[in-house]
């Protein structure tokens, strides 16, 4: 127990991890679920942990968070909203939405360099268009009464100014 103790609290300190880390229930369950694993188990690579075990899990995350934000929203509605980042001189664009029992949830990042380099804007027009295979997916366009507005950096755009949507 003193060992285990000592790996734990070295991870922490290595890892720059915080104090209340070893309180974290994915931790207790890392804990629980490592006392049946075989004798010779070995933890997964940084490559897998990366990839598919990431691309898993934000997937069983997603389908958690849309039927999430799928209850009662065709009572409550559900707002659709973006914002624009730029990482690594990559420009990204964060698609969310919200609902009564989801405050955020996000649907997608889609990098548009490829669009930049092309010349083209990151207008309203185009911002918004990104939110159509997002609203058609939700199947949410069969609602008696929807309205298509959504406000991007500092423009509101509607159907109206947008032909496309």
């Amino acid at each position: 127990s003193a060992d285990l103790d000592a790996a734990i609290a070295q991870l922490v300190y290595c890892k720059a991890l915080p104090f209340s880390f070893c309180e974290c229930p994915y931790f207790q369950r890392v804990i629980d679920v490592a006392r049946s694993a075989p004798r010779g188990y070995k933890p997964p690579k940084r490559g897998l942990l990366a990839g598919e075990m990431l691309d898993l899990a934000y997937t069983t995350q997603l389908e958690r968070d849309l039927k999430q934000l799928m209850i009662d929203a065709d009572i409550f509605g559900i707002a659709f909203f973006g914002d624009g980042a730029t990482i690594h001189k990559c420009p990204l664009i964060n698609l969310f939405a919200s609902a009564l029992h989801c405050p955020a949830v996000l649907i997608n990042i889609i990098d548009f360099t490829a669009r930049l380099v092309a010349g083209e804007k990151k207008d309203g027009c185009f911002i918004s268009s990104l939110f159509l295979p997002v609203i058609e997916s939700l199947d949410v366009l069969k609602w008696v009464g929807y309205t298509v507005s959504i406000t991007s950096f500092h423009h509101h755009i509607s159907a109206e100014s947008c032909p496309d949507l």
